[in-house]
């Protein structure tokens, strides 16, 4: 039995391994940032990457963000501790001052915690436990709330962490604190001073194609201590409603292997966006114009109508959401979206009374503005479309 299960351990690391090289998740004397929140799937992580550590000639670190979600948070945060100076692995922390609720809000902070620490230890990638099953959480959380395929697949294998930028003080991080070994921040004006260049770091999941239960085993056997957070267990929560309600209400009733099906879809779903994405961002590359604005010194693009126009609809869509986001740095709706693609793809049907000189060409062209959040508005003329910045 216990040759048997050394197999199956062995089975797991290289299948973790295999992710690593195939995928490129990881390189050979990388600096890696483990975040672990001391449950069953991060424990398990920690120490499979520690096995894989001489091998690859890593240099580990470990991060733990104690929210204060729960009395236990403390004993939790020291139980990581631990295990990290057992290990001889570098140990980081940040503390929250009061308890927040809201889940995106603390995952905001987590990962701003995260990227801060990664960037001034010179990390340059920062691994998550995150499994199949999450994955297949997340899936269903963001089509029941109504999504693309984009939001479909939005646990990758690796991404690229976003640059930090100043955060008001006077916003939810006033109820938190930073509380590493030699992490600061920099209180100056009502905002808080983070690092304005960011180098390249990793976000990556070596365990999207692993279950819970494959974790569960493994960490059994090899009996490694976990310290399972409450507040996965409460409903209060949307994702835990999906994880304890939903999917095993699926499984009952519908497809006992819908943990499977739902992961196999979402691998391939991921596979076709990325290939979507690239060829939409070389299409943009090929309808984007520059313009120079009449009056104005500050040279901007814009989109040729007619291209846009001959365009399928789903690249017409992930064009002008590629388009609109280099001006306001945030995914727009689709509403939004569907609202600016029928108005140019139908504009030539309405009549606008204004007319005035746009382009440096002096064609007089009709046109019209659409308001976007982050004081940006877009201008439709009959020939292209252009975003311009509201001073």
């Amino acid at each position: 039995m216990k040759h048997k299960q050394k197999i199956q351990d062995i089975k797991i690391l290289r299948k973790i391994n295999n992710n690593i090289s195939e995928r490129t998740l990881l390189c050979p004397f990388q600096r890696v940032l483990i975040a672990v929140s001391g449950g069953q799937d991060s424990i398990c992580l920690m120490r499979m990457l520690y096995h894989l550590k001489t091998q690859w000639q890593w240099k580990l670190g470990i991060v733990h963000c104690d929210h204060r979600w729960n009395l236990t948070s403390q004993l939790q945060a020291k139980h990581v501790a631990r295990l990290a100076a057992s290990m001889q692995i570098d140990y980081y922390q940040s503390v929250a001052i009061q308890c927040v609720k809201q889940e995106t809000i603390a995952r905001n902070w987590r990962y701003q915690m995260i990227q801060t620490i990664a960037v001034d230890h010179d990390y340059t990638a920062v691994v998550t436990a995150h499994s199949a099953s999450d994955r297949i959480e997340t899936l269903l959380y963001h089509l029941i709330r109504g999504t693309g395929l984009q939001g479909i697949q939005s646990l990758s294998w690796k991404r690229q962490l976003s640059n930090m930028r100043y955060t008001p003080w006077k916003s939810w991080i006033t109820t938190l604190r930073v509380c590493y070994k030699n992490v600061k921040y920099i209180k100056n004006d009502g905002m808080i001073l983070y690092h304005h260049h960011i180098p390249k770091l990793q976000l990556i999941r070596p365990l999207l194609d692993t279950t819970r239960t494959e974790i569960r085993i493994l960490l059994h056997s090899w009996r490694l201590p976990c310290w399972p957070d409450p507040t996965n267990q409460t409903v209060r929560m949307r994702r835990n409603r999906i994880r304890h309600r939903l999917i095993p209400y699926i499984r009952l009733h519908y497809n006992p292997s819908v943990d499977q099906a739902l992961a196999r879809w979402s691998e391939i779903v991921h596979a076709e966006n990325v290939y979507l994405e690239r060829l939409s961002s070389s299409i943009l590359s090929k309808i984007e114009v520059n313009i120079n604005m009449y009056k104005s010194k500050i040279p901007t693009s814009g989109i040729s109508m007619e291209l846009f126009a001959s365009l399928p609809i789903v690249f017409q869509r992930r064009i002008l959401r590629k388009f609109l986001y280099q001006y306001i740095q945030r995914d727009l709706s689709f509403h939004y979206i569907e609202h600016i693609r029928l108005y140019c793809i139908f504009s030539k049907s309405f009549s606008f009374s204004s007319k005035q000189s746009d382009m440096t060409n002096n064609i007089v062209s009709r046109h019209t503005w659409i308001s976007l959040p982050g004081k940006v508005k877009l201008l439709i003329l009959d020939k292209v479309i252009i975003c311009i910045l509201a001073k």
